[in-house]
């Protein structure tokens, strides 16, 4: 019978990933949304995907290096300091949708 055990992760670290996609995304339009998936790969790694509806199709806005986003700055400061070799991944995606993901290192 598989275990299940506890996982404590800092709450604030995916914070930012929402509070960008709501003051970036398309919340004005009907079809607007915001998906959010959480999975414990066999690695031991977490990995939590939140993909959202933009306006634009070229939307830049999670540039960290020198962007000035304080959210984003802190974001990367906790996971240096508590979740090293973790990762942050930012791509558009066709249809005016945006990826941000998020993959800890639980080891």
């Amino acid at each position: 019978m598989e275990q299940k055990r506890r996982l404590r992760i800092k709450p604030t670290l995916f914070f930012p990933f929402v509070e960008n996609a709501l003051k970036h995304g398309s919340l004005n339009d009907k079809e607007s949304f915001i998906n959010i998936t959480l999975k414990e790969t066999e690695d031991r790694q977490l990995s939590y995907c939140l993909v959202n509806s933009t306006e634009h199709q070229d939307d830049n806005r999670f540039k960290l290096k020198n962007s000035g986003q304080f959210g984003l700055q802190a974001l990367q400061d906790l996971l240096d300091a508590y979740y090293p070799n973790s990762n942050i991944e930012h791509r558009t995606l066709p249809n005016k949708q945006y990826l941000s993901k998020l993959t800890l290192n639980l080891n």
